[in-house]
């Protein structure tokens, strides 16, 4: 088995959610989805490998977050660490991509997002190579990192981008 680097929470300000504080149904979740925000990014931890209960709740954890810290009318950003494998079952992986387009493909005010992962993480190419063309096809901004200072200062970079062109009238609709 791989060297797993122990796992070291993103910084958050205003609470964190877990996949696993939702009630039980069905299978136990394989991997996690931890959620939080600060100063208008959104922050992910993704500790896998995942199967299609987790990604299941990872869904509903999402409608939670939206409700919880989205403002109505704001660009944010998305980071999105991941931790220990992106591996996911290929149910797993055909609803994260399936939740990836009903999501972006209406309008919306996700700025860019950032993955912040090692290198060599297992499942991070294939994760990589399929998500660039929906990144592309939905025009979202997308960039990798390996230190989440890095992606911090590029998603709150292209978020403040956003708003000043808005602002001045220059910024195409949203999504």
């Amino acid at each position: 088995m791989p060297h797993r680097p122990p796992y070291v929470p993103t910084p958050v300000s205003d609470g964190v959610m877990s996949t696993h504080d939702l009630p039980a149904a069905g299978f136990a979740p394989h991997g996690e989805f931890r959620v939080g925000w600060r100063d208008g990014v959104v922050w992910w931890d993704a500790i896998g490998p995942f199967n299609l209960e987790a990604l299941q709740r990872y869904d509903r954890m999402r409608a939670l977050a939206r409700q919880r810290w989205l403002v109505k009318g704001r660009w944010f950003g998305g980071v999105v660490h991941w931790h220990h494998s992106a591996l996911m079952s290929p149910e797993a992986f055909e609803a994260y991509t399936q939740g990836f387009i009903a999501v972006y493909s209406r309008p919306h005010r996700l700025a860019a997002v950032a993955w912040v992962a090692d290198p060599e993480l297992e499942g991070m190419r294939f994760m990589r190579r399929r998500f660039a063309s929906l990144f592309e096809q939905y025009h979202l901004l997308m960039q990798e990192f390996e230190h989440p200072h890095e992606a911090d200062a590029w998603v709150r970079a292209q978020r403040d981008a956003r708003e000043r062109a808005e602002a001045a009238g220059d910024e195409p609709k949203p999504g």
